[in-house]
């Protein structure tokens, strides 16, 4: 499911605005990390409905990221978000991305 929710998240940015930038600035390896990082703060500034909408499926294709540091850096980040975006987030969206994780061929991911 990561895999499909990160390709969903690169059309949501496709109109401009603020979703643009944010897609725009995230290509590097650093920032991707910082964006992770503020991710609790992030989810607090969308609220719950726009973190599940827009924000989580857009974090999770870091899944895919070649770096083994963005995707630690999502797992270690990721296990704070539950009580932001509440337990339909957390079981459809989260979970599937701790079960990519373990298959991951580099294991300091987790």
């Amino acid at each position: 499911q990561a895999e499909r929710a990160g390709s969903d998240a690169e059309g949501v940015g496709g109109g401009g605005g603020q979703e643009g930038v944010l897609l725009n600035l995230a290509m590097s390896r650093d920032v991707k990390i910082s964006l992770l990082r503020n991710m609790c703060v992030l989810a607090e500034c969308f609220g719950r409905d726009s973190t599940h909408n827009f924000l989580l499926p857009y974090l999770i294709s870091f899944m895919n990221d070649p770096s083994w540091e963005v995707r630690a850096a999502f797992c270690e980040e990721a296990a704070l978000l539950p009580r932001r975006v509440g337990q339909v987030s957390t079981e459809d969206i989260i979970w599937p991305c701790y079960e990519q994780a373990l298959q991951d061929q580099e294991e300091r991911v987790l």
